[in-house]
């Protein structure tokens, strides 16, 4: 199964009302985990917009959507379920809590529905990952569900690939081996990606078996 993942951006609080376009299949996420296990410090990256761009959702309009979770599409909710985590990500409690709560049940709307099945995935690993910590359970549940639903994503591959890789002891062989065969993936994808992709397991517990992976690809 392959998914067009493409980041959204986050942005400070004195420019909230002007947050960026919200790119219509993802949750992807892209963004740079570093040093996580003393702190998450999240760098914003630029939204992609694609061919599909008349169909990029604007995140304002969708913070100031009080209709229940129920009551929108799946794929409605999904993206108001993005734009609440962009914003949470600037705010500070309870306000950033009860995004990240009212995120997780617009997530919540997309279950069953194969379409968005690895994008709510990514998100709610994400958003879990904010609301309870870098180690929380259900964050690193999420993450192997995406792995499960899509085992590459081209925006999301970065964080996929950086958390569970930092985490590794944290999650089953099953995930380990979806990790390591999205890092070569993406080291493949194109001459200028081979060492970024390599760089974000450098120093962990996925390095070893993607060099061996790596070595097996390019013989």
């Amino acid at each position: 199964m392959r998914t067009d993942s493409r980041a959204f951006p986050l942005t400070g609080g004195d420019r909230r009302a002007q947050i960026g376009a919200v790119a219509v299949l993802t949750a992807s996420l892209a963004l740079a985990l570093v040093n996580l296990t003393t702190e998450v410090r999240v760098s914003a990256m630029r939204a992609i917009l694609s061919a599909q761009q008349s169909e990029v959702e604007v995140a304002q309009p969708w913070l100031v959507d009080e209709r229940p979770s129920a009551a929108l599409s799946p794929r409605a909710a999904l993206l108001r379920g993005m734009a609440r985590i962009s914003a949470a990500v600037d705010e500070l409690p309870p306000r950033r809590a009860a995004l990240l709560a009212s995120a997780a049940a617009d997530l919540d709307r997309t279950k069953g529905v194969r379409r968005w099945w690895a994008d709510a995935d990514v998100a709610e690993s994400y958003r879990a990952m904010l609301a309870e910590g870098t180690r929380s359970p259900a964050a690193l549940a999420a993450l192997s569900r995406s792995y499960e639903a899509a085992p590459f994503l081209r925006g999301a591959a970065p964080w996929r690939i950086r958390y569970g890789a930092t985490l590794w002891s944290d999650l089953p062989a099953s995930t380990h081996a979806r990790i390591v065969a999205e890092t070569v993936w993406l080291a493949h994808a194109s001459g200028r990606t081979y060492g970024y992709a390599t760089g974000l397991v450098a120093g962990t517990p996925a390095e070893a078996p993607v060099d061996v992976l790596l070595a097996e690809t390019s013989s």
